[in-house]
């Protein structure tokens, strides 16, 4: 959800995904709690909800079913579970006496008028065999590295089908777990300085990711890879 809000055009996010309370933080500032060293984004979200104010917000569920473009058809039941993450996790504070309270929530879901012929259709198809959804399924996986590890290998991070596309970033544990004065989506390089992923004896990419981090600030092919992997690169969008 982070990276596809993240992908859309700039207009989007200062219109659509605002009413969701989508608004993004400043460079160097993202662990701040203290209003007065806050960046625009912690300042705007915080008039809007300071002295314990009422917030009204509405916004896209992001799982894989509801990120497809097929309806679907009916008398199939649907069955939608939201797990909250803790206060620590979604509050930044310089405090720990907040908390959120949900007092009404609501499930919009859009529904159309079929065509008589179409649902004949769908009867007839239904009849030859189960109803195939195509999904771009995604999964998020995480791994605990020790800190002052020089290298690290992780084995068999994927079991089966192997990932079209793969982002991969890394957090401090603290905001991980949740953390006030911690920001969850404050990733970091931490220095690093080779990446690359083998499927079996093939190596992807073929010329591993080799930055630096330091005074060379050697960086810019993995920037670009975040373009070319999002396809966004050669398109008239905003930047990420």
């Amino acid at each position: 959800m982070h990276v596809r809000c993240l992908a859309v055009p700039k207009a989007v996010q200062e219109s659509l995904l605002t009413a969701g309370l989508f608004f993004r933080d400043s460079p160097g500032k993202i662990d701040a709690t203290e209003i007065l060293n806050a960046g625009e984004g912690f300042k705007t979200r915080y008039n809007i909800c300071k002295d314990s104010k009422l917030m009204d917000m509405i916004g896209a569920l992001h799982f894989d079913l509801g990120n497809q473009s097929k309806y679907l058809i009916n008398s199939v039941n649907l069955r939608i579970k939201l797990e909250r993450n803790k206060d620590a996790f979604a509050l930044m504070s310089a405090s720990q006496d907040f908390k959120i309270v949900i007092q009404h929530a609501s499930l919009f879901v859009r529904k159309v008028k079929v065509a008589p012929s179409i649902l004949l259709a769908h009867e007839t198809a239904l009849s030859r065999g189960a109803i195939k959804m195509p999904l771009r399924r995604t999964e998020v996986k995480s791994f605990a590295l020790s800190s002052g590890m020089q290298s690290i290998t992780i084995p068999n991070a994927f079991i089966g089908q192997v990932p079209a596309r793969l982002i991969m970033g890394m957090v401090s544990n603290t905001a991980y777990n949740g953390d006030f004065s911690n920001n969850p989506f404050n990733f970091k390089h931490y220095d690093l300085s080779y990446l690359c992923l083998l499927d079996g004896n093939r190596m992807i990419p073929s010329k591993p990711y080799q930055p630096k981090f330091d005074t060379s600030n050697s960086y810019s092919r993995c920037y670009m890879s975040l373009f070319t992997d999002l396809g966004r690169y050669h398109k008239d969008q905003d930047s990420i």
